[in-house]
Parts: C-alpha cells; structure tokens; sequence
C-alpha cells in the first residue's frame, strides 16, 4: 500500500514537471487483510455493534477510518465522532448530534428543544435512516454510555455502530475484534527483514522524515528495533523520529534501556500520542492498585506467566482475586491473553507495557526496591519446592513441568541475586535446579550466570568467599556430567584448594570424589586412585551416602589398570551399578563401564551397557546421561570396524546437533573430521543431512537397530576383539602396517598391537600365516616349530610383525 502511494504521488509530481526523490506519505500499511475484515463485518447485517480493541497505539482509529473510507455504503450517513475528551454521556451524544447533522444537512447547529435530551434528539434524527456511526477513542465514557448504545440500536433499526477504545461496552450483541501489533517476523524462505510489515512502517516513515533512502545496514538494525518494540505502530513511527536525530543504533539502545523516545513533532498529533508512555498512561486511573501492582510484578518477568505463577507474584492466597486482577489488566488491553497446546491461559506485556511499567517503577526506587525483592524471594521459594520434588523420582516430572515455563525468571533470579551481593545464595539455587537447566535447555545459560560468582575483580566479603568453591565445585560437575573431564579438572581442583583455605573440610571431600572421577575419565589413573581413596576414607564421617558410587569408581579403576580386563570383575561392577538408587549415578556408572568394555576390545558388550541407558525409563528426563550414551554407542560403532563407520558418524553427527538443540556445551574428544578424512566429502555430506533431523527418540531408535554382530564360535576369528579382525582382514589383502593405520584411522604403533595379538591368539608365526588363514576360513593350527618338534611357538618373532 505504502509503495502504491509512493507511486501515484511520483506519476502526479512528473505530470506536472516536477522532480521528486523518493518522498512519501503516511500509509496504513501491514493492514490490508483488516481492513477487509472489518468492512465484511461491516456489511453482515446480523452486526450491528462492531468494536475494535487493542493496546494503546495499535492503530485502531486508523483501521476504523480506513475501513469507512470506501464508497461500498452507498448512500448510508457516515458520520465520525472521536470521543477522546469527552467525559459524561450527554457531551458525547451531542457531539454526536452534532456530526449527524453536520453530515445530514451541512450544517453545524443541532435543535434541541426543551423537552428532550441529546440522546433522545439523536434518535429522532436517525430514526430509520441508514447511518454507521463511528465512536472513536471511547474508553473514557465507554463504562457510562453503553445502556444508550444499547436502547439506540433497538430503536433505530438501520445503524450500525463501529467503536473503537481498549476497553468495550461489554453488550451482549457486541462483535468484538481485537487488532493486534505489526507482524516482526518474516515469511520469506529467505528471512530477508524488509518482508515484516513492522519493518516496513519504520522504514516508510524513516524515508518519509529522512527524505532519502535508507541503507541495507540500516534496515538489519531496523529490524532489530521493529521486534523490540513488538510491532506496534505509535512505537514504530515515534522511534522514526528518534532514528533522524540520534540514527538506528543509538536508537536502539534507547528502546534496550527503557528510554523514552523521542516525542512527535507535529502539531496536529493529540497530546496522548506524543510519546509511548502517554499512549499507555491515558486513562489507566480507572484501574485499581491491586491490578496495577500486578502488572508491574508481571513486567519484572523473563517470560509469560500463567495464573499460578500471578498468584506467586502477588502471594495470593485465593486464586479468584488474581483471575479478577488478569481480567482487569485484559479488559484495558495491557495484557495479552493466548492459549497454550495443553488449553491453559498464558498472559504477556505487550512491549510498549512493559516498556512504561519499567519506567513508574525507575521514578520510584523504593517501590522498585520492595517489588523486586519480594519477587526474587518468591522464586527462591519456588526453586526450593521445585528442588523437593525433584528429589523424589513419584513427583521428579511434576516439577520439571513446574519449572518449563518459569526458567527464564529462576534464571533471572539468581543473576540478580548475584548482582545485589548474595552469591551463596545464587549458587545454592543454581544447585538445586540442575535437572531443570538441563531439562530445558537453560544449562550453557545457567553456567554463564553461576560463572559471574567467580570474578575476582569484586570487593572480596565473606559470602563471596564462601560462594566462590561452592561455584566451581558446581560449575566442575556440570562439565563433568556434560563431557568436558578437562575443564572440571581446571575447576574442581581450584575448588579444592579454595575449600580447604576456608577450612571446610566436608566440601573439599566432596570435591575430591569428583575430580577423582574426571581424572579418571582422561586416563591420569595414579591420580584418580589417590584422590578416590581420598574421599573413600572421608564417606563415613562427612557425607555417608556417597561410599558406594566412590567405591564403584575405584572398583573401575581397578579394572582400567589391568589392560587384559576381567570379566568377573566387570560383571561385578556391573551388578553394583544396577543397585544404586540414583538413576543420574546408575546411567552415568553405566556408561562408564561401557568405555571400560571398550577398553578391552569389547564394542558389542559396550553397546549393549549404552543400549541399556538409552532404554531405561529415565533417559527422557536425564540429558546429559543419555547423551553420553550415544556418543558411547558411536565409540563402540567406530570400535567394532569400518563396516560401522557410517553409524557412528551419524550418531556423533546427530549428538553433535542435539547438544546444540537443548542448550547443552559440546563434549570432549568428538572430532567429525576424522569421519570426513575416512569416509569421504560427498557420504561425510549425506550423513550431515540424515541425521540432522533426527530427535534424541529417533537416535535412540536409530542406534537401537544397528547391532554389532560378533563372530560365531566356529569361525577362525572368534577368539579375536572387532578391531583384532578388522587388522587381520586388512593384513590378508597386503596391505602394510601404515596403510592400515591410515585406513583405520589409529596409530602405527597401535596396528602392530593389535597385530601381535591377533598371531598369538591365532598362534600365527608370520603375516603371510595370519593371510593364508583369513583367505581358507579353517581354524587356527600351531605353527610347527623345528623338525621333530610338535610345540607351538609362544610368540611371534618381531619381522614378522612388518
């Protein structure tokens, strides 16, 4: 519509020989399908009242006017009153009176006689004559009008009214149609930001005021300042004016700070519309202070809120009066009401709201002082109960569905926390929702927040003393849990230092326990050993409870030190494992045992241990655990030989993804190059595609349905590990020591292991024995050794191992 106007205005100007540069003129744009609504309403004869609500500066009147501009009436009587200032109903209806007659006759004068009123005149006038009559700008009389609205359509049977305002007349025949901001977002395939029609008011009105065009760089920080101001008209064409005098950028860090913008120059704007914060304030001293408090708790929040958490804002004890308070702030159009997927009520600030309920609360710090404080004491409160459940595995789903559409608001919390000199308490908080920041994808922001507490540059106070350990030893486990064993051993052994300056002796134990677990993660065993043992002596006397996971530890540990494994004492640790009564700790041991197995050249044992924690009712609801498990199935994939390969570069691929998608740091010790490298740029490619769409249920299935298949006991490979055979199958075709490293993708070194073990176990002499053997198929035979000697050699000679 805006460039259609743009191109009369210039086929005009050229008409006429004069030379224009892309001037504009003011244009309802982002329009077009309302406007054809709200004209089809207005031709339904079954509509007699036609009310369109909407926030402050949606652009109401402006939709009703257009929408009456048309000559699709005929020769009904269009008459047009703004009500703006006007506070009792006799006023109203004389002006009304007034337009009529204007409109009727021309004339300006309106005869009343004695005996009637305004009203009572109007309906004379009207009688049975075609009329629409538009009410604009009704909020201040709406309340006391609305009986005459009522006896005015029954008497005169050919009006019809069109009523604008945020508030209605509450009828029962009423149409009400709710006119809603400027779409921000884009429908291009492409997302370019001049296809929002937010975007392109401001930019038609920059244009119109700049007299010039605006830059592409400039029309991506437009974009930015539509989506802020949540596409509402006033706001877009107030922050034009600021563009043209501060430009888009500082314009921008206006609107991010709170800032007022800059007012409209023009002189026939009314005073309500001069700035957003006019717009919003007019007429809202008909609310009572039990809403307004409300709305001004609710603009403190991260997210929209439904009603219990309103009734948490406000520490009501009686939900009816906070459904009151929301229906109040939705009747003046300062809330908006959605309903989500499960059919519950959500209810958010438009941006402009909440733009001017941070600045009442600015004006007075005492109130903003109490408010807040009061708020973060709230969800303090929240997060304990939320805490309590999620101890308990009956209400552990209940809490996590408590927390979803809190965690932006438990995450502001503990930053304001942090900010205002309480970071014990922050980092207490931040503990006990753990499962809730992994759960929703909140964990990559709750460390960012939890790392704040460690900024040494803050004046050093006691509980800044005492939350510093207590951070790394928090921020340690999530790096532990998540894969990153190097950046929890930077953490935690800081935090044991820390811990034992301040003398507390039970929470450089408990880290301990931890940093021992993730030394033994990258292999520093004669570490590990220590600081388990450690913490094993410590379990009685300073955290019992914590004795049986510290003695699984050690008991792997064990079992990692001897590289030939043990299948009885793998067997044990593994019914220990199944005992634990925590399922974080059993599916994490779990997946530990799974990288002992692989240790040992056992990829099918590893991926059935991995199979078991992808499997397990809890895998759902623990992330972390469950991830682990899949990059443990794509290790025993890439353990089991090259004919995996390709699953366990779509497992790493997908895990990759899904860490990203739920908010969750990337592990250590994933590198997708070395998949590319092996199977090439073009499967590499196909891979990325597959399993780029992939859920954590369809890798589960995935891997679910790719077993590794062992050797039947027959076969001439069976007493060999995958890797053993694959080396073996490689060496029959030729191929020398260093083209297998290469094609598999090890060392060496690590070949001509594998390689000694594979003759001893086949009691092969030679390479050229270890070929001719996998070429038959027959089972291992000795190698005869000197004549007259019928013993077997025990070890290959070193040559023939080249």
């Amino acid at each position: 519509m805006a460039e259609d106007c743009r191109l009369q205005a210039n086929s005009a100007a050229v008409a006429v020989g004069i030379s224009i540069t892309n001037h504009r003129i003011p244009a309802l744009i982002g329009r077009d399908s309302e406007v054809r609504e709200v004209r089809r309403l207005l031709a339904d004869s079954r509509i007699r009242l036609l009310t369109l609500t909407g926030t402050a500066g949606v652009g109401k009147s402006r939709l009703a006017r257009e929408a009456l501009s048309t000559n699709e009436f005929g020769d009904d009587l269009v008459v047009r009153t703004d009500l703006a200032g006007v506070t009792a109903p006799a006023e109203c209806w004389r002006m009304v009176l007034a337009g009529v007659v204007a409109e009727s006759d021309g004339s300006e004068n309106c005869r009343i006689t004695a005996a009637e009123t305004a009203f009572e005149a109007l309906q004379a006038r009207i009688s049975t004559h075609p009329v629409h009559l538009l009410l604009d700008n009704c909020d201040p009389v709406a309340g006391r009008i609305a009986r005459d609205v009522a006896r005015l359509l029954d008497r005169c049977p050919n009006l019809v009214v069109l009523a604008t305002g945020r508030v209605t007349f509450n009828l029962y025949r009423e149409c009400v149609v709710c006119v809603h901001p400027l779409r921000t977002w884009s429908n291009a395939d492409q997302g370019q930001p001049d296809s929002s029609p937010a975007l392109e008011l401001l930019v038609n009105s920059v244009e119109r005021l700049y007299r010039g065009s605006t830059a592409v760089d400039d029309r991506l920080v437009f974009d930015e300042i539509a989506r802020a101001l949540g596409g509402i008209p006033l706001a877009l064409e107030l922050a034009a004016v600021t563009i043209t005098r501060t430009g888009p950028m500082r314009t921008l860090e206006l609107i991010e700070t709170g800032a007022d913008l800059t007012p409209a120059p023009f002189i026939d704007i009314p005073p309500r519309h001069r700035t957003v914060h006019d717009a919003v304030a007019w007429r809202l001293d008909d609310i009572d202070g039990a809403a307004i408090d409300l709305l001004l708790r609710m603009s403190l929040c991260e997210s929209a809120v439904d009603r219990d958490t309103a009734c948490l804002l406000i520490g009501a004890a009686h939900p009816a009066s906070t459904e009151d308070a929301l229906a109040t702030l939705v009747g003046h159009s300062l809330l908006r009401q959605t309903v989500t997927e499960s059919g519950d009520y959500v209810y958010e600030l438009f941006a402009t709201v909440r733009a001017y309920c941070h600045r009442l609360l600015h004006a007075d710090r005492a109130i903003n002082r109490r408010i807040r404080r009061e708020q973060v004491d709230r969800f303090c409160d929240l997060a304990a109960t939320v805490a309590r459940w999620l101890a308990s595995s009956a209400h552990r789903g209940v809490a996590l569905d408590v927390a979803a559409g809190r965690t932006a608001d438990l995450l502001a919390t503990i930053r304001y926390l942090i900010e205002t000199g309480e970071p014990a308490r922050a980092v207490s908080v931040a503990a006990d929702l753990e499962d809730v920041w992994i759960q929703h994808g909140c964990l990559t922001d709750a460390e960012s927040i939890v790392t704040r507490v460690l900024d040494t540059t803050a004046e050093p106070t006691p509980d800044i003393e005492a939350a510093r350990p207590r951070g790394m030893e928090l921020l340690g486990r999530w790096a532990l849990r998540s894969g990153r064993p190097a950046r929890a051993i930077a953490l935690l052994t800081e935090a044991g230092g820390e811990f034992r300056e301040i003398g507390d002796a039970v929470g450089a134990g408990r880290v301990a326990a931890t940093l021992g677990e993730a030394h033994r993660r990258v292999g520093n065993l004669a570490r590990a050993e220590d600081l388990l043992g450690s913490a094993l002596n410590q379990t009685a006397s300073l955290y019992a409870g914590h004795a049986e996971p510290i003695g699984i530890a050690m008991a792997m540990l064990m079992i990692a030190e001897r590289p030939d494994g043990d299948d009885e004492a793998l067997s044990r640790v593994h019914q220990r494992i199944l005992r634990l009564d925590k399922s974080a700790w059993r599916l994490a041991a779990l997946t530990g045992l799974a990288h002992l197995y692989l240790g040992v050249d056992r990829a099918d044992r590893a991926l059935q241990l991995c199979h078991a924690v992808v499997q397990s009712p809890e895998s759902s609801t623990r992330l972390l655990e469950t991830f682990a498990a899949l990059e443990g199935c794509a290790r025993a994939y890439d353990a089991a030989g090259s004919a995996y390969l390709r699953s366990a570069a779509t497992l790493s691929v997908a895990t990759r993804r899904l860490r990203d998608l739920h908010g969750v740091p990337q592990s250590d010790g994933v590198h997708l190059s070395q998949y590319r490298n092996a199977l090439g740029d073009k499967i590499f490619c196909e891979i990325v595609r597959e399993s780029s769409g992939l859920t954590v249920s369809e890798a589960i299935a995935y891997t679910l349905s790719v077993p590794i298949e062992v050797a039947r006991p027959g076969d001439a490979l069976a007493l060999l590990t995958n890797r053993q055979r694959e080396v073996a199958r490689l060496v029959a075709t030729g191929m020398t020591n260093r083209m297998i490293a290469s094609r598999l993708g090890i060392a060496e070194w690590t070949v001509v292991n594998h390689l000694r073990q594979v003759m001893i176990k086949l009691e092969c002499q030679s390479r050229l024995h270890v070929a001719l053997l996998i070429d038959r198929g027959s089972p291992p035979q000795p190698w005869p050794g000197p004549a007259g000697d019928d013993t077997a050699v025990a070890a290959p000679r070193a040559d023939s191992l080249r």
